[in-house]
This record gives C-alpha cells, structure tokens and sequence, in this order.
C-alpha cells in the first residue's frame, strides 16, 4: 500500500537535490585536496632536483677544472702516466676530499684504470679495465661521456661524467669522476623518493628494497640489452604491472609525479599518496550525510507542522457541519411536529369520512413524515459524535448511525446495507464522527462501482474481534474487483476504469482511520470480492468500567 506523505513537498525529490548539492561540494573538496597533494608533491620534486643537481654540477665543474690543470701543465713539458702519477693522485685526492660521495680515476686510452682516489680501498678501481663503458668510448672520440649505471667494480649505482685529457692535441687519458647514488635527501617523509634513470629503473630511492626495480614494466629486449652492456646486472620486477599516472599501494591511492633532470638521462620521481584528496572526499561525504540528515528532520518537522494544520482544518470543517447538521434538524423538526399534529387532528374526523382517497392520503403523509423524522433523528446523531477528540466509542452504535443515516436512501438506488455486529468488545479509542465518516465513504464507493443501477447490490457492514483487534469488515459481494488496482486504491481520485469516473471514498477513509491511530487495508477474499478492513485496538469491557 502506498503511504500518503503529509507533506506537499516530496521527500524522495528533496534528499535527491541536497544528495546533488553535496555531491557538487564533495567535487570541490576533492578537487581542492588533490591540488593540494599535487601542490606539495611538486614542491618535494624541486627540492630534491635543487639537492641533487648541485652535486652533479660541482662534480662537472671538478672534471673539467682538473683535466684543464693536467692540459696546461703538461702543454710544454713531456708528459706520461708514470712520470705524472704523483701530480694525477694529488689531483685525484683533492677532487675526492671536495666531492661527497664521489670516486676520481683517470684511465689510459686502452680502458685500464691508471690510478683512482679509492686506491686503498678493497674495491679500489686501480687495475680494472672499463673499455666497455659507453661513457669511455665517448670520451676518446672528445665528447663529454655520461652515464647512469651500477659500478662494475663495486655494484654501487651511480651516475658517470668523463672527460679526455688532451696533450698536445692527444688524448693521452680519460679522467672520470663517479657520483655513488647514496639517498641523501633532506625530506623525511613515508612517501616513496626515487632516481631512476630514463627507464624507470630505480638507482636511489629512500628504501633500499625497491633498488633495481622499475616504476612500470619495460620492454624485455631492452631489460636483456642493458643487462648484457653490463649497465645493470639484473633488473627486478616491476612495482606495478601497468604503466599509469596512479597507483594503490598499502591500501591506499595515490600518483606517480616525475621530473626529469635537464641535460641528464635521469629523473626524479615521487610515489605519493593522495591523503588531502581521501580526506576531502569522506568530508564531503560527511557534510553531503549531515545535510541530508538535516534535511530529513526538516522535513519530518514540515510534515508535523502540515499534519497539525490538516487537523486544525479538519477539526473546523467537522465543527462548521456538525453546526449546520444542528440547524437543519431544529429547523426541519419545527414543520414536522405541524404537520404530525395536523395529521393527528385528521385522524380524529369519523370513519365515514376518512375512508377512500383521503385514508390513503393520510398513510402515505404518515410514512413521509416518518422518512422525515429519520433523517433529523439522525443528523442530531450525527451532531452528538461530531466532536473533534479521541475517546472511547461504541462502533456498534456508529454502525446503527450509519444504517440511519443511509440506509433508507441507498436502498431506492437498490444498494442494500447489511449489518451483523458479531464482535464482543466494541469499545475502541476513536473519534465517532470520523469513523462514521470512513464507513459511509467505503459504502458510497461500493455504491460507485456499479455498472447497472437497476441490479440489486448489498453491502455488508461486520464486526469481529481478532487478535486483541476490532475490525470493522465493508464489502460487496457481487461486484468482482481487479487485484492489480489494489495498490492504488487508497490514492486520491482512484479510478473507476469501467466507469470512466473516480473515486475519492477510501482515500477519505485511509486519512481518517490512520488520523486515529488506526489502520486500513484491503484485500480480495476468496470469493473475489473487495474487503475493506478498519483496525482498531479494542478497550476491554473492564477497563472501560474503571
């Protein structure tokens, strides 16, 4: 059954539009934490690229600002690698002590490490042979040789610049400085910092674990390529199997930013999760919750009100025909004792003299006369339950009101009521009026879905008990209803179909049995015809004598 909302406005369209408005603010907080994430991961990015680039540059400018001293010391005076090893290791020594983390080795044009400023340490470069690196190759065709690899001598990844030293127009030896690829930035942060080289292959990073991984997944030719140029001696898995701009890592979202190192085949990248943007959306969520919580007490607190003022029109209405109720009766009642006394004043001529026409007369103004005093007998019944609160009522006795009321009227459009008043506590908490309201309106709705006026219906009125319950029972036998449009029955204006008319009968009886704490519904029995059940809790008989 479809419930009747006490207010005009509808609740499912009014939560939608405030669903829609925090939606709209969930958008803008949103989009204002990711900047915000974006914002301080860019921030991170420039201090870590400023961190890193100085060292980079400083050892550049060592490389080249040594071999220029070797050039223009030896410019003029003979020049070989032993005669000179002590002046290239006073070089080296010096270039080391400057630069932190940061390994100086001058090599012959045959690949060998002359000498190097880690000579004593147990993986001294001094001996080994890098012919291979593509930073030396490049150096003795006179280019500046640039390299990001893992160390071959001591697996430490690293970034290489080398330069050749020229004597006399000869490249006599390459110089070379390292830069080891130890973390050294300044940011203490739970968030994922790493150097990686053009790839994604990562060569520094915060955690250890994650070295010689890759950001996403790489070409295998190219992981085979790099692995057999000895650039790297095995490439891990990937951190994640698809390369995009976002991630889930721990549980948590997040994205990828990068930046890439002018004039250098490395880049700085930061895995970091979007906290400012999660936060944003489960307070939108929050404000969107609240206001739809809001907005439904608002609601509820709209619909009291409008409940309130139905109640207030109602109740005046109800007084207003309880009124004219009462004038009509005492002004009717006036004529009608006239008239009674004249008839009686007849009735007192001899008998020879009221036989024929004018004793028919006399009888059918008897049986006017007494559809009359019906009819006021009850309105002034009516009168007396037209009072606007709930007590304790006899449904029988607004059963017989009914009858009183309609009986006689209804039966001329050859609709008979009958009643059979079986229930043995008929006391409930109601108020007489409304209830007497409700069945006249279930009557006069049978009395609607007529299809052929001159075919008797009959109309049953019954009362039982049931489960601590009164029921008031209305039906119709002979007019077979379609259960599909029991749904709708309750609704305002229901449609008669074979009729082409509507109804307003059990709309009026569902507001004014739900107005008094009751309950309503209806069913089809097993004959097929349409019930009406009013439900009351009934008051035992000694309860109502205390």
């Amino acid at each position: 059954m479809k419930k009747l909302n006490s207010s005009r406005i509808s609740l499912p369209w009014l939560i939608g539009g405030i669903v829609g408005i925090g939606l709209l603010i969930t958008l803008f907080l949103v989009r204002y934490g990711y900047e915000r994430d974006c914002d301080s991961a860019r921030g991170k990015l420039f201090l870590l690229e400023h961190t890193w680039s100085v060292q980079f540059n400083n050892s550049e400018r060592f490389l080249h600002s040594l071999a220029q001293e070797l050039e223009e010391r030896y410019s003029k005076t003979p020049f070989s690698l032993v005669s000179s090893k002590l002046v290239i290791g006073e070089h080296l020594d010096f270039c080391a002590k400057a630069l932190i983390n940061s390994i100086c080795y001058v090599v012959d044009p045959q690949g060998e490490v002359f000498d190097s400023s880690n000579r004593d340490d147990r993986s001294s470069f001094v001996g080994h042979n890098f012919k291979t690196r593509s930073y030396f190759k490049d150096a003795l065709e006179g280019k500046l040789g640039v390299l990001a690899a893992v160390g071959l001598a001591s697996s430490v990844p690293g970034s290489y610049y080398a330069r050749p030293i020229y004597i006399k127009g000869k490249v006599v030896a390459v110089m070379v400085i390292k830069n080891n690829f130890f973390w050294t930035s300044p940011l203490n942060s739970n968030e994922i910092h790493a150097l990686t080289d053009a790839h994604g292959i990562i060569l520094a990073s915060n955690r250890e674990s994650l070295l010689l991984r890759t950001i996403g997944p790489i070409d295998g030719d190219l992981s085979l390529k790099l692995i057999a140029e000895h650039i790297y001696p095995k490439i891990l898995e990937p951190l994640f199997k698809k390369s995009s701009g976002f991630f889930w890592w721990e549980g948590f979202p997040g994205k990828i930013y990068e930046l890439p190192l002018k004039d250098r085949e490395l880049k700085f990248v930061i895995l970091s999760p979007l906290r400012n943007t999660v936060f944003s959306f489960f307070l939108g969520l929050l404000i969107m919750v609240i206001l739809a919580g809001l907005t439904f007490f608002i609601w509820l607190w709209n619909a009291s009100l409008t409940r309130i003022r139905e109640r207030m029109i109602f109740s005046d209405r109800m007084a207003s025909i309880g009124n004219l109720a009462a004038g009509l009766a005492h002004e009717i009642n006036n004529p009608l004792v006239v008239l009674k006394y004249n008839v009686s004043l007849f009735r007192q001529l001899p008998p020879e003299i009221l036989e024929g026409k004018l004793e028919q007369a006399l009888v059918k103004q008897d049986e006017a006369i007494d559809r009359v005093t019906d009819i006021v007998r009850g309105l002034q019944e009516y009168t007396r339950l037209s009072s606007d609160g709930i007590g304790a009522i006899n449904t029988h006795e607004v059963v017989n009101t009914a009858m009183t009321l309609i009986n006689k009227v209804y039966a001329k459009e050859h609709v008979f009521i009958e009643k059979k008043l079986g229930a043995v506590h008929p006391w409930v908490e109601a108020n007489s009026a409304r209830l007497l309201q409700s069945i006249i309106s279930l009557v006069s709705f049978f009395r609607e879905l007529r299809t052929e006026r001159d075919v008797p219906r009959h109309v049953f009125i019954e009362t039982e008990n049931q489960h601590q319950k009164l029921r008031i029972l209305v039906k119709e036998k002979e007019t077979k209803f379609n259960s599909s449009d029991l749904s709708k029955i309750f609704e305002p204006f229901f449609p008669i179909s074979s009729l082409g008319r509507h109804s307003l009968g059990p709309y009026i009886a569902y507001s004014l049995v739900h107005n008094m704490s009751g309950d309503i519904s209806a069913y089809i029995d097993e004959e097929g015809s349409l019930v009406f059940a009013l439900n009351f809790s009934y008051i035992p008989l000694n309860e109502l004598d205390e």
